[in-house]
């Protein structure tokens, strides 16, 4: 071998070498990239991960952050839709876009903000309405003080005007009838009975009120059918119209008052027992039988 072939022999190994040297130093650098590209591709795929969970759970949140408040229900739901609109967005972005998906990761970011400054808001909401609800209770319960005093009140008053109304009754007492006959004698027959006297006192009442009044007279025969006299009409009690047998205006004016009135009968009237009862200011003053054979 001479010289020259020698020297090219050592050139060609020298750069066997070096290609060898490069090849293995390239591969080592592709599978170094490879490795990096890895763990790059599954750290953004954790973080896209990691902020999809994050938007469902601040949707869900928001969900319970509602109330019956409709204004903040309508502005809740508002964000709950931008929401979504993220969610939707990241599912289609690609593994491998890492600028957008950090573009999504900061808007998340505000997202988490603003709900913050909704929760404040209910918080301070929260505060207000049981502040609220303490006063309104407090005024129900001042309320319902009131309404009982006032019902106490009405009772009382209710209760005294019926002590008045009574006290200022008028009572007959002392009550005579007197059948009388044609010759204006007292008399117990039946066919012989022209007319009837009813004479009786008006009880003393300082407080009842004085002018004047009307008083009725109502006879009801054996069949408790009204005796109906000339001029006879009806007058009210218990707010109904009954007839009368027989009425006088009376002047009282708080003392004993006697009075006398008549009824003249138009026909023959059946021997058995008779009922007088005497009214006045809507009230039965006082009642007496008596017997016609």
């Amino acid at each position: 071998m001479n010289q020259n072939t020698a020297k090219l022999l050592l050139v060609v190994a020298i750069i066997q070498t070096l290609v060898i040297v490069w090849l293995v130093y390239d591969r080592t650098q592709i599978q170094s990239q490879k490795v990096q590209l890895t763990e790059n591709l599954t750290e953004v795929t954790d973080e896209r991960d990691n902020v999809q969970k994050e938007l469902q759970a601040m949707y869900d949140q928001y969900e319970s952050l509602k109330s019956d408040n409709k204004t903040l229900n309508a502005e809740l739901e508002a964000q709950q839709t931008r929401i979504s609109e993220l969610m939707e967005e990241l599912k289609r972005t690609k593994r491998g876009n890492i600028s957008r998906i950090k573009e999504l990761e900061a808007e998340t970011e505000t997202l988490r903000d603003i709900m913050k400054s909704y929760i404040k808001q209910i918080d301070s909401l929260n505060t207000q309405n049981i502040a609220l609800t303490k006063e309104n209770k407090e005024v129900k319960k001042r309320i319902e003080t009131v309404v009982s005093e006032k019902d106490n009140v009405i009772s009382e008053r209710d209760s005294l005007d019926t002590t008045v109304k009574k006290a200022q009754s008028l009572k007959g007492f002392n009550i005579l009838i007197t059948p009388l006959n044609s010759r204006g004698k007292s008399t117990n027959r039946a066919r012989k009975m022209e007319r009837i006297e009813i004479c009786f006192s008006i009880a003393e009442n300082v407080v009842a009120t004085k002018g004047k009044r009307n008083v009725y007279i109502r006879i009801a025969g054996p069949d408790n059918s009204i005796l109906i006299g000339e001029g006879s009409k009806f007058f009210m009690f218990e707010g109904q119209e009954i007839a009368y047998s027989a009425m006088k205006t009376v002047d009282y004016q708080g003392e004993q008052a006697d009075v006398c009135m008549f009824w003249r009968a138009t026909e023959e009237h059946p021997e058995g027992r008779y009922t007088v009862d005497i009214y006045t200011d809507g009230k039965r003053i006082g009642s007496k039988t008596f017997e016609l054979k």
